[in-house]
């Protein structure tokens, strides 16, 4: 484990510096939905690399955001940042979950930039052609729901269950005022007024099916890396490359490390990860000095 890890430092409204290192060499872990900074760090924790480590989230993700549908969109507010706030030549790029879809669309970016990406990692996550079922649909609330309090899980269920009656075109106005109190007055504010933190949850989760649903990534060379929860999705275990081989044509690495994919951060797993992680880090540096 590093000692000279230091404490985040904002280098703009996307991206974080966890740690500072060689500025040619720039390790991006790429937040994607509604995930925050703090498993990325205690990732970074972990890995004793010199190269530069960063975090980039995009601020004020929300589901009406024109982002939030689009992973080319997003790729592209994390690339303006990643090009204004930095300087490497090289860089590896990191991502869970949808953060994964976000990852390889701005390693394709930056590769048509001309910078070197020495690979990108992508995290327990099935490729973009596969179908977005009810199944994927009850899996993402249930991770949602898992990350909550035992005293929120219900009202975040209630919540759902009374947003998409309000917001349904066959619930008669008469059904929603007596049910929800809801008048011609309520329903002329301003959404986000109104919205329950766990509605917005919800919306954001939404958004981001319908972003994956549409993305439809380019073929790309660069070296490919799929890390599986050993309890993962199915749709990532039946498939050897996880249905990837369609778009990764370069080298192509598979890793399964523990836990599943709510907990693949968490302490007691996260070291495998960053042991795997630097080991291609070490190799991607032996090969630039060939």
């Amino acid at each position: 484990m590093s000692s000279d890890t230091t404490a985040a430092e904002k280098l703009s409204g996307a991206l974080t510096l966890i740690r500072s290192g060689v500025p040619e060499r720039m390790l991006l872990l790429v937040i994607g939905g509604g995930a925050g900074i703090v498993s990325y760090r205690r990732l970074a924790d972990h890995m004793s690399t010199d190269w530069s480590i960063a975090a980039s989230q995009l601020p004020g993700l929300g589901p009406q955001s024109p982002e939030s549908k689009s992973i080319e969109k997003m790729a592209d507010a994390h690339l303006a940042a990643v090009i204004k706030e930095t300087s490497a030549s090289t860089y590896g790029l990191i991502g869970h979950s949808m953060g994964g879809n976000v990852a390889l669309e701005l390693g394709r970016k930056l590769d048509t930039l001309g910078k070197r990406v020495a690979f990108v990692c992508v995290v327990d996550q099935a490729a973009p052609q596969a179908r977005v079922s009810w199944r994927d649909w009850l899996f993402w609330q249930k991770s949602a729901i898992a990350q909550l309090p035992a005293r929120q899980r219900w009202r975040y269920i209630q919540d759902g269950i009374r947003y998409r009656l309000r917001s349904s075109r066959w619930l008669p106005r008469w059904c929603r005022f007596l049910f929800f109190g809801e008048n011609q007055t309520d329903q002329n504010r301003n959404r986000a007024e109104r919205q329950t933190a766990n509605e917005f949850r919800m919306g954001l989760l939404e958004a981001s099916l319908i972003a994956l649903r549409e993305h439809r990534p380019a073929p790309v060379g660069f070296p490919f890396i799929l890390v599986r929860a050993q309890s993962g999705s199915p749709l990532i275990q039946a498939d050897p490359r996880g249905g990837w081989g369609a778009v990764a044509l370069g080298p192509f690495g598979v890793v399964d490390v523990p836990g599943h994919h709510m907990n693949i951060f968490a302490e007691e797993n996260v070291s495998c990860l960053a042991s795997e992680l630097e080991r291609f880090l070490e190799s991607t540096d032996d090969n630039s000095r060939e």
